[in-house]
């Protein structure tokens, strides 16, 4: 029961992000990715998108640091680690 309420806590957290990114509230996006990556830290699709929204709001440190996490909690998919390998090399890392 607990884990089917987490699942639905997370899928409403995501539905929110979409629906900020949307209307360009990159603040609230970036709050509730934060919540999300508190519930799930190893979310690493979150975190990607949280550095997306961290250069949305000019705050290129942040972004790389969420980057650089997310380059050590890499899976095993080629697809994945080359668009974290592509985000950091954009950010200059």
């Amino acid at each position: 029961m607990k884990d089917r309420f987490m699942d639905i806590f997370v899928e409403r957290l995501w539905q929110r992000v979409q629906r900020y990114i949307v209307d360009e509230q990159f603040g609230a996006a970036r709050t509730t990715l934060e919540t999300l990556l508190s519930r799930a830290p190893g979310d690493l699709q979150a975190r990607l998108l949280l550095s997306s929204v961290l250069l949305k709001l000019g705050l290129l440190r942040d972004a790389c640091a969420h980057l650089l996490i997310a380059a050590r909690e890499l899976p095993d998919d080629a697809a994945t680690i080359q668009r974290v390998a592509y985000c950091l090399h954009q950010v200059g890392e």
